[in-house]
């Protein structure tokens, strides 16, 4: 009977059903837009077979470009897309993408936003915080940016992702937890 509840208790442990952890890197540096642009390094694929928690954490660094005097605001926000599985997500996108965040799904409070207040300032931190619950399905989590400024409206670029080139870590990471219920 022992040996019998234990492989029930085992066959109901997928691995898609025990703790999952995933933590990417931004390594490049990626111009932000007026437009949404994807942070493509900051994507994460994962696939749950029951009501799970997803928790995001980590950051990202920002840097003023200098392409206008005065302050630059920037907006980063965390989105999924869901499918029934990780191939009808479809290939993961490797580039910025500006414009193509429609038929995402924003997390409701996974935003963060700021200005760089001049050139002199130079650097940002935005947060990708957030927390929600996961149906069944596979999901593609992914980092999304824009920047602006009222005395360059039409201008793109005005803030970028700050680039680090070591192999030992970057200046931003999204770690991506879920936790089965």
């Amino acid at each position: 009977m022992k040996k019998l509840a234990f492989l029930l208790l085992f066959a109901c442990f997928s691995a898609h059903s025990q703790m999952q952890y995933f933590k990417t890197g931004q390594l490049e540096g990626t111009d932000l837009f007026r437009e949404y642009t994807r942070l493509a390094q900051l994507t994460t694929d994962f696939c749950v077979d029951r009501q799970s928690v997803v928790q995001t954490s980590g950051y990202v660094g920002l840097r003023h470009r200098n392409l206008v005097v005065g302050p630059v605001g920037w907006v980063i926000r965390v989105g999924y897309y869901i499918a029934p599985t990780l191939e009808a997500l479809g290939p993961r996108k490797v580039s910025a993408s500006p414009g193509q965040w429609h038929g995402i799904t924003w997390i409701p409070g996974a935003i963060s936003s700021g200005n760089i207040a001049s050139i002199e300032a130079h650097y940002g931190e935005a947060s990708l915080s957030s927390s929600m619950i996961a149906t069944p399905g596979c999901y593609r989590f992914e980092v999304w940016g824009d920047s602006h400024s009222s005395a360059a409206p039409n201008t793109d670029g005005l803030i970028d992702v700050n680039e680090y080139r070591d192999q030992l870590g970057s200046y931003g990471h999204f770690t991506v937890v879920v936790l089965p219920f």
